[in-house]
């Protein structure tokens, strides 16, 4: 009995692997965001409003102000992106673009798309970052889908971020009193009273401010806050 082989004819295993946009990893720090399409402009607070929510807008490179200053920090497979002037979180929400208390919601939550020699800024809600056909200071910067215009491109510009105080003034009443105030900044840095009657305590962050009673005529002093 014959035994017959039949060959069968090779199979060949096709693999598709579709292209799409991979995040980029972006190392941590102060950076200003750089609109792509004028390198004159960035992104600001507006009014460089510390305490409340304030929307995000264009403003320009050559005013160095902690207001355009932004830290940027690993959330998990995300990013945050914090204002520096105010501790708040860089925040999308519908069309509006502004800072708000950190809360890790999906409009707080950013990842980095290489563009070339540029950035898109995209949501964890899919919405980019997009400065406008027109990068004019003052004018909103805006959460969008995908154009892939340049005014969705942003160069990230590391900085150095100044020395900040908040807050920047207080007072006090005829019987004195102390007063903590928070100081941000990446190096070392000191608090020097001007007036004998005021004294200051430095700590991680911070320093308390305490002045004496007052028994005599209005009186105004201030602490000097420097790095070094």
């Amino acid at each position: 009995m014959k035994t017959r082989h039949t060959k069968l004819p090779a199979l060949l295993l096709a693999v598709f692997c579709p292209s799409r946009a991979m995040a980029a990893g972006v190392e941590e720090g102060y950076y200003l965001l750089v609109s792509s399409q004028n390198v004159r402009k960035i992104a600001v607070v507006d009014g460089g409003e510390t305490a409340g929510k304030a929307n995000i807008r264009i403003g320009s490179r050559a005013v160095e102000k902690n207001d355009g200053i932004f830290q940027i920090s690993k959330a998990g497979k995300y990013y945050t992106i914090t204002a520096y002037c105010s501790g708040k979180a860089l925040t999308a929400s519908g069309s509006k673009v502004f800072q708000q208390t950190a809360s890790n919601k999906n409009g707080q939550l950013w990842r980095f798309v290489k563009a070339g020699s540029d950035y898109l800024i995209v949501s964890k809600a899919g919405k980019y970052l997009t400065a406008g056909v027109h990068t004019v200071a003052g004018a909103d910067i805006t959460a969008a889908d995908k154009s892939g215009s340049a005014a969705q491109k942003w160069k990230l510009v590391k900085t150095t971020a100044g020395i900040l105080v908040r807050p920047q003034a207080t007072s006090f009443d005829a019987d004195g009193g102390s007063l903590t105030v928070s100081v941000s900044y990446s190096g070392a840095w000191e608090a020097t009273p001007r007036d004998p009657w005021i004294s200051a305590v430095q700590d991680a962050g911070s320093v308390t401010i305490t002045v004496r009673e007052n028994t005599g005529e209005f009186r105004g002093g201030a602490v000097r806050i420097k790095s070094g």
